[in-house]
């Protein structure tokens, strides 16, 4: 099967079944502040505040990652019963810059308190029959609860490696009985189917990659002929400076503080080395894709941290630029060591660029949210992350053709290749599609649109935000208000109106939500009734003054703010005004008037304290 499979091998005809019904809305908590940096018991003290059935089921909660991020603090919980994880049980907490608790994201079980039955199957029995099966390498297992309407049962959650194999399963096998409960594959593939001295080099490389520079298709100009250096290509080619190379043994190395490469599996190439730091290839030497993951990853992580997000990588990220023999490339976890690997089937993955940052945000989405890739819509939001990245890549380059991805690497199915995607596409988001590749063109379009109201810089550090409050089977429509919130928290919700309307317009808000008449602003009461607002922009005082209303029924009056959330409602209005004095924060507010068997017309409040 061809770059295929992500995290849910739903499409294997496998997936994990629905143990419990977890809680998974978006919760905004009461006035809660906590210390700085925050600390773990306090934060499990608030979390269990709003969510007393933990106590009484006996449950825990671990610390699993906690980030610094600009707009605050994310921290991500297990939910543990006798010390034992509840499989997908988790809870994610945003905390912004004055240790405020903006947002649970929850994603916890709830189940009949029962008596639980003890785990009867030998762990190391388990794994050896596992390695044997899939052909393992190293099986690495851990003792887990299900739970389901019947409470918690015993499982063993292992996970299977192969070095260089295209496949990372994680299998559920019942603690009782060994018999398999489900599976799916860890790795996410493409498509389809400190210390270390600061030394510097050069290299020649695509940049990104021929097609796109030259503005055609595959096979108009170029074609990979089993990777034939034609002289056409050296108009293609750019001297580029190698940064964060290692001198060792007479020898400049590519490795460094950030990634290395190494040999993990596939052909056998080691990378090359250079003795004057010249990394001078063509297309038909291993050392051409060496240089160009190389180069192209460490650009990438240097544009991150002039967003002002210099940390993201927790370890140094091995990759093998020659690990699949086919057309395939995969971000695989690996047990929480994890890296990277591309194909050479075909057009050689490496040699695009697109491909290879593709990959490699898959692993920074790992870094910054590890363990909550699981779910189609939170795989397609992976996959949108890691083409979002990929297109502005080539847009900033000033590149015509930036919207048109993997454009040699792919585009070309009529050659033995694969389609490709584009990341501007007018398809509108649809809650029932299982492809996560769809979902996630749909994704980066909204993104990418919103890039052009909001700004380069300012969308894309948004994004990183968002990469970072990802959870377990988040929806989209939940990540675009998390985006939201993000924009709250940094920019004080200057971006929302943008924002809605590139959410709306892809239908990842859905239009019966108010915020989208932030678009267009839609009346639909009759042009009889006229209203007032003022002053606005104010400082949470207001006056809404009306005319024209001759219906029996009295109106109401809705605030929301600009993450979509119902903040105040005032029903049974008298009279032709209503004046308040709210305690507000400064951002972009919603204010609906009318009634539902009426109509209903909004108007837009900026706060500003």
């Amino acid at each position: 099967m061809r770059r295929f499979i992500l995290g849910f091998s739903l499409l294997l005809g496998t997936c994990f079944p629905l143990w419990s019904q977890p809680v998974t809305d978006l919760l905004s908590p009461q006035e809660v502040y906590l210390s700085l940096p925050p600390a773990a018991p306090e934060v499990i003290r608030a979390v269990k505040a709003a969510y007393p059935w933990l106590d009484q089921q006996q449950n825990g909660l671990r610390l699993i990652s906690q980030r610094e991020t600009a707009a605050g603090w994310v921290l991500n919980f297990s939910q543990e019963f006798q010390d034992l994880p509840i499989h997908e049980g988790q809870i994610k907490l945003l905390i912004d810059a004055q240790g405020k608790i903006r947002r649970l994201i929850p994603h916890l079980h709830r189940y009949p308190l029962s008596s639980v039955p003890p785990f009867s199957q030998n762990e190391s029995l388990l794994k050896t029959r596992l390695a044997v099966q899939e052909s393992a390498e190293e099986v690495v297992g851990a003792k887990v609860w299900l739970a389901d309407d019947k409470g918690l049962h015993p499982a063993y959650r292992m996970h299977t490696f192969s070095q260089g194999g295209s496949e990372s399963w994680e299998v559920l096998l019942d603690g009782i009985t060994g018999q398999e409960l489900g599976r799916h594959n860890r790795v996410s593939h493409l498509h389809h189917a400190s210390a270390m001295a600061d030394t510097s080099g050069r290299a020649r490389v695509f940049n990104p990659n021929p097609c796109k520079v030259a503005g055609v298709g595959y096979g108009e100009l170029f074609a990979d002929s089993a990777d034939y250096h034609d002289p056409i290509f050296e108009n293609f080619i750019d001297t580029v400076t190698l940064t964060h190379l290692t001198f060792e043994n007479g020898q400049f190395r590519l490795k460094g503080p950030y990634i290395r490469l190494e040999e993990r599996g596939g052909p056998q190439a080691a990378p090359v080395s250079s003795p004057s730091g010249d990394f001078f290839f063509n297309r038909d030497t291993s050392g051409f894709e060496d240089v160009m993951v190389y180069y192209h990853i460490h650009q990438m992580i240097a544009y991150l941290d002039s967003l002002g997000y210099p940390n993201i990588h927790q370890s140094v990220l091995p990759i093998d630029p020659h690990g699949f023999t086919g057309d395939n490339s995969a971000f695989v976890t690996n047990s929480g060591n994890p890296y990277l690997l591309y194909g050479i089937g075909f057009v050689d993955d490496a040699e695009d660029a697109d491909v290879i940052l593709h990959e490699y945000i898959h692993a920074v989405s790992y870094f910054v949210a590890p363990e909550t890739n699981a779910g189609i819509q939170r795989g397609g939001l992976d996959e949108g992350f890691g083409d979002y990245f990929t297109a502005i890549y080539s847009k900033d380059k000033g590149l015509a053709d930036w919207a048109t991805l993997f454009n040699w690497d792919g585009h070309n199915a009529a050659f033995g290749g694969w389609n490709g995607r584009i990341a501007n596409t007018t398809q509108l988001f649809d809650p029932s599609e299982l492809n996560i590749y769809k979902l996630g063109a749909v994704w980066c379009s909204a993104l990418i649109h919103a890039r052009e109201e909001v700004g380069a810089t300012t969308m894309d550090k948004l994004v990183v935000e968002n990469m970072y409050q990802m959870q377990i089977n988040l929806s989209m429509e939940s990540a675009a208000r998390l985006l939201l919130l993000a924009d709250t928290l940094t920019n004080a919700s200057a971006n929302s109106e943008a924002l809605h309307r590139a959410f709306c317009d892809q239908g990842i808000l859905p239009l019966s939500d108010p915020m989208c008449a932030v678009v267009s602003l839609p009346s639909e009461l009759p042009k009889s009734v006229s209203l007032l607002l003022f002053p606005n922009p104010n400082e949470g005082s207001f006056q809404l003054q009306w005319e024209g209303w001759d219906f029996p029924e009295a109106p109401t009056l809705e605030l929301f703010n600009s993450q979509g959330q119902l903040i105040r409602r005032m029903d049974q209005l008298q009279g032709q005004d209503f004046q308040t004095q709210l305690n507000l924060s400064r951002g972009l507010y919603l204010l609906r008037f009318g009634h539902e068997n009426r109509g209903w017309h909004t108007e837009k409040m900026l706060v500003q304290p």
